[in-house]
């Protein structure tokens, strides 16, 4: 190596001089100093452009400088006798052969010079396919198109690929063809395939042949189709590339969704999570050793097969991935994608990928590896921001709660891919993968001794395990001392022993203080309770009594007008009845006022028995006063045995139907006064007449929310009048009050049902045709 002054750099090598200036990416053209560094990089001084630094590449780049026609490749493809072929965009086809490069464009028959893929077939005959110039067959040395015309699907062809059959397979824009005895074959969605752009094509082993689309994974065999997608576990539909490695097993890579095996019928998915460096994968070769050499947006990157066979298995966590980009000599930085073959393994083991800028070629067997281990050192630590001395013994004040340990590894050749790992003795249970990152951050350390620990690994992946460390000591606050939780333990004893005492002295006395008050707020209420149960008493008696006297008076009164009329008839015909001038005709008008008295009376009687019923079973629901959930039929036997004589005396016969199994809450000796003023009110009904009453006591469903169980008693008798029926209905729904001549009764029998029970009740009647009361329970819940 020899720097000059305005002249550049020059290497003097075995096949000559070699000049390096400006124009090849020197800051300066004047060398002022050379220094080459352990790891084989040479750095050059310059007179004003600063430090230069000079190192052997990983790849090799054909472009338009060595002599191609474009920089832009779509497709590598080797002949048997090693020429290689590279498809351009817009340069036509290129062929290579013994270091020299010839160009075949539209000039000479080619029908586009926008060249996708290239392929041989089994005849020797070389094909070209285009984007949008149809295919081309090139046999000795002439060029032959095929476009729509001829049988195939479209004008762009992305693949081409030759069968052990000798058939040739072509993936267009439109569909899969096959192109055999000149014939051509097209399938398309109606012969089952998914997806109509073909991007790649590859026949397994076992005699398939399976397509990659924009939409899937298709497998052809025996004439029919069989599709994956991301929903049967393939890592991305846009399919870009498929790979059979030497077990049978599938590769397939994505468009976005990163890498897929298939093996034994499972996809397993690889990604940017599993430790690949990008989820767009172009083109798969594999080298002679077992790994994986991939194209991407970012650049050519390379797995061993080994390690991702192992995540697979769950083995190990993320793989390690080499990437190769501008620094390794990839001009792009990126891979080109969408189209096959756009990566060859050559005979002589060379990879060869296709970019925008070139044909990117490594050689596997070549690569020198790195093999220095890099120096590994703890350039500061930093306290809660501040920096501090690492000389002597490292004692960290009390409060050191933010910790910063920066640090570094000597490696120049690749310094963006030297990889870190730290560990924190005493705090940390296992290493910390930090990947690029140089700094390690700690929050919360607990006072303690500790050593910081960090090793690192160069470009290629070899570790320094012996690294770096430092140990120091976060001292303790007075509180966090061994001494100081035993004295405030005995502190805390000491003081609940004295809060206890003075809060039990506190307790007893507002025991005491409770006590009284509750005994003055019970005697309160006790007497309260008192006045509310006589008040309650009184008014329920109250309208008890003037119900009685109403219906007692009603009868009485008659039986008075009856007997002053009769009175009449004695002052008018004299003081005997035996009085000669008294006549049968006024015998018999006083006979009939004396026989309605006594009906009247006896009337007056039986209302007397009733209400004094009434008043024994009001007295007696007083009495009990609780609640409780009964089936209420057994409470109809015992009253309808009470009037038993009642109905007997007037000729009544009763029907009932009783449904057990029911179940309401309330008082039964207030359901029992309920069903004894309501027979009593259907046995007034018939006004000393034979009939019948029914009694009905059934569940029902369709009742509403307040009426679950309903009990109904009808009869046939004269029924209400309009002018008593309105009143009544004021009564149960607008909360009037009825007035007189509509029976006490009733009015109970609502009280105790909306007060009591919670229920409802109406009331149907027709003058004449009888009268049906209808009482509904909400049951028991």
């Amino acid at each position: 190596w020899i720097g000059t002054y305005a002249g550049g750099l020059t290497r003097r090598t075995d096949k000559g001089f070699e000049t390096f200036s400006s124009e090849d990416g020197l800051s300066d053209d004047s060398m002022f100093s050379l220094y080459e560094d352990r790891e084989g990089s040479l750095w050059a001084g310059t007179y004003t452009g600063g430090l230069n630094r000079f190192k052997e590449g990983a790849f090799t780049t054909f472009a338009r400088d060595e002599g191609m026609s474009a920089n832009g490749v779509f497709s590598l493809y080797q002949d048997p006798d090693g020429t290689i072929w590279i498809g351009t965009e817009g340069g036509g086809l290129n062929r290579f052969k013994n270091g020299k490069f010839t160009v075949y464009t539209t000039r000479d028959g080619l029908s586009s010079n926008n060249v996708v893929s290239v392929c041989r077939d089994r005849e020797g005959s070389l094909w070209i396919g285009t984007f949008g110039g149809g295919l081309n067959r090139m046999r000795n040395g002439k060029f032959t198109a095929f476009h729509t015309e001829d049988g195939l699907s479209s004008e762009t062809v992305f693949s081409l690929y030759g069968d052990r059959e000798g058939s040739l397979w072509i993936g267009t824009s439109e569909g899969l063809n096959r192109y055999r005895d000149g014939k051509f074959t097209t399938y398309g969605s109606e012969a089952g395939l998914v997806g109509t752009d073909v991007r790649a094509i590859h026949q397994d082993r076992g005699g398939a042949l399976w397509i990659g689309t924009g939409a899937g994974l298709n497998r052809l065999a025996n004439g029919k189709f069989t599709v994956y997608t991301t929903a049967d576990g393939l890592a991305g539909n846009a399919v870009q590339a498929i790979h059979e490695d030497a077990e049978g097993a599938l590769w397939i890579g994505s468009r976005g969704g990163g890498l897929s095996r298939l093996k034994d019928g499972k996809f397993i998915t690889f990604g940017t999570r599993a430790g690949l460096p990008d989820d767009v994968i172009f083109a798969i070769l594999e080298d002679e050793v077992g790994n994986l050499w991939m194209s991407s947006t970012k650049g050519v990157f390379s797995v061993r097969k080994q390690a991702l066979n192992a995540h697979a298995a769950g083995e190990i966590g993320a793989v390690d991935a080499m990437l190769y980009g501008k620094a390794e000599g990839i001009r792009a930085g990126e891979g080109s994608g969408g189209s096959q073959p756009i990566a060859r393994k050559m005979r002589d083991g060379s990879l060869w990928f296709s970019t925008p800028k070139g044909a990117a070629v490594v050689n596997p067997a070549h690569l020198e590896i790195n093999r220095r281990v890099p120096p590994v050192v703890i350039e500061e630590l930093r306290v809660n921001r501040r920096s501090v001395s690492l000389g002597g013994v490292l004692d960290l004040p009390p409060g050191s709660r933010t910790l910063e340990f920066h640090y570094t590894a000597l490696s120049l050749l690749e310094p963006g891919k030297v990889q870190f790992r730290y560990k924190l003795d005493g705090f940390d249970e296992e290493w910390v993968n930090a990947g690029t990152r140089r700094v390690a951050y700690y929050t919360n350390v607990p006072p303690g001794r500790y050593r910081f620990r960090v090793v690192a690994s160069n470009n290629d992946g070899v570790w320094n395990l012996v690294g770096a460390s430092l140990g120091f000591r976060v001292q303790p606050f007075f509180y966090q001392t061994a001494w100081f939780a035993p004295l405030l333990a005995l502190a805390a004893i000491l003081l609940a022993l004295a809060a206890y005492r003075l809060k039990t002295r506190q307790l007893k006395a507002r025991q005491r203080e409770l006590a009284r008050v509750v005994d003055e707020r019970t005697e309160e209420l006790r007497q309260s309770q008192e006045r509310l149960v006589v008040s309650e008493k009184m008014a329920a008696f109250g309208r008890l009594t003037a119900g009685i006297a109403h219906e007692i008076n009603s009868p009485l009164g008659g039986v008075l007008n009856s007997l002053q009329l009769a009175r009449l008839y004695v002052d008018d015909y004299g003081a005997s009845i035996d009085d000669p001038e008294v006549t049968a005709t006024d015998h018999r008008a006083i006979a009939k006022e004396l026989i309605s008295s006594i009906a009247l009376a006896e009337a007056g009687t039986r209302k007397v028995a009733q209400f004094v019923r009434s008043i024994k079973s009001q007295t007696r629901a007083d009495g009990d006063g609780q609640r409780r959930e009964f089936d209420p039929a057994d409470e109809i036997g015992p009253v309808i045995a009470l009037l038993d004589h009642e109905f007997t005396d007037r000729k009544i016969t009763l029907h009932v139907e009783s449904e057990r199994g029911l179940c309401i809450r309330g008082d039964p000796g207030n359901f029992d006064l309920i069903v004894q003023n309501l027979l009593s009110n259907a046995m007034d009904a018939y006004e000393g007449k034979e009939g019948e009453i029914r009694v009905r006591l059934a569940s029902d469903v369709n009742g509403g929310p307040h009426c679950d169980v309903r009990l109904e008693v009808e009869d046939h008798g004269c029924g209400i009048p309009e002018e008593i029926r309105s009143r009544i209905f004021d009564y149960l729904f607008t909360t009037k009050d009825i007035g007189r001549g509509t029976g006490l009764g009733l009015s109970i029998v609502h009280s105790i049902v909306t007060s009591e029970f919670g229920g409802e009740i109406a009331v149907h009647s027709e003058v004449g045709r009888g009268t049906t009361i209808s009482v509904c329970f909400p049951a028991c819940r």
